[in-house]
């Protein structure tokens, strides 16, 4: 049996007290022990703990420490939610790659087939806009896109429907007019314009019988007033024609006819018009038309009694301009 002297069993307490001694004074140094948030009775959960521990070996359950999902298995077990999602920028095939990309399935770039664009617009692709088959909102210019209805540029709207059909819409720019037509079989119809208030009165003009100019065209010089219509209709008149001192004796159907004059219609018609000369004196009871023809009518005036006279007339033709 070993004997252990009183001088050893002293040096070990000593020893250990020591230990103690610096440890506390270690823990004293962190501060005050009841702000520092450690564990006790009244919050240990114990229960919780309980359960936990009931479930098992947790290192062999097979809890997630790193993630193997990607986009597509996530999507594959179900493509569908109710929930909003945020996205970043889309880039790459899911958008379109050219401003004329018509890939199924594909996001519009901001601008593609001019749309959202608020600066210059794309031009319209192609060469003749008689071959264009995109839908788009463009830009046309004669001197690129052939089959233009003005010599300028404007936007076009293309919209390309089932088959061989499509319209176009094209608001000029430098003919600050709305022209339209249509694709039907293949075949394209003629360009239409459409009339507002800047374009109704003007001048008129034709095309083989087909419009081209405004819709009312009305003016008036020395020989009178005219007014012209898109239609082909020329009306002329002068309200007052006068001839002084007429000399009105030529016998003639119990009276006397006065001496010829003539009136120049303001507007020359393309064909003898209908003419209309009404006398503005009393004692001139007829104003007879003595021959007429596209540019001008010569007329006189019939009485019952002879003499020289100053006679006035009211004049109108009717015919056509085209």
């Amino acid at each position: 049996m070993a004997v252990i002297s009183n001088g050893e069993v002293g040096a070990s307490v000593r020893a250990k007290l020591n230990t103690a001694l610096g440890e506390a004074a270690a823990a004293c140094s962190w501060g005050d022990h009841a702000l520092a948030g450690y564990v006790v009775s009244a919050n240990l959960n114990i229960s919780n703990w309980d359960e936990a521990h009931g479930w098992g070996d947790h290192g062999s359950v097979g809890y997630l420490t790193s993630e193997a999902d990607t986009l597509d298995s996530v999507t594959d077990r179900g493509a569908a939610t109710a929930n909003s999602v945020s996205l970043g920028g889309i880039t790459g095939n899911a958008v379109t790659q050219s401003a004329t990309d018509t890939t199924a399935g594909r996001l519009t770039k901001v601008g593609d087939f001019g749309l959202g664009n608020d600066t210059a617009s794309i031009q319209a692709p192609g060469s003749d806009l008689n071959d264009l088959r995109t839908t788009g909102l463009w830009r046309a210019s004669s001197g690129i896109n052939a089959n233009m209805p003005f010599t300028g540029a404007g936007q076009l709207w293309h919209s390309q429907q089932a088959g061989d059909s499509a319209t176009q819409l094209l608001l000029g720019i430098t003919d600050p007019r709305m022209y339209f037509r249509d694709l039907s079989g293949g075949t394209w119809s003629s360009w239409k314009v459409v009339y507002a208030q800047n374009s109704i009165l003007g001048s008129v003009s034709q095309s083989a019988g087909v419009p081209t100019g405004a819709v009312i065209d009305r003016g008036s010089n020395a020989n009178g007033e005219y007014v012209k219509y898109a239609d082909g209709t020329l009306i002329c008149w002068s309200d007052v024609i006068t001839n002084a001192s007429t000399s009105v004796t030529i016998a003639q159907a119990g009276g006397f006819r006065g001496t010829i004059g003539e009136w120049t219609y303001p507007a020359s018609f393309s064909s003898t018009p209908a003419i209309f000369v009404m006398s503005r004196n009393a004692n001139n009871l007829v104003s007879v038309p003595v021959s007429l023809d596209a540019s001008s009518v010569r007329y006189s005036a019939w009485r019952v009694d002879s003499g020289t006279f100053s006679c006035s007339y009211q004049a109108m033709a009717i015919g056509r301009w085209f």
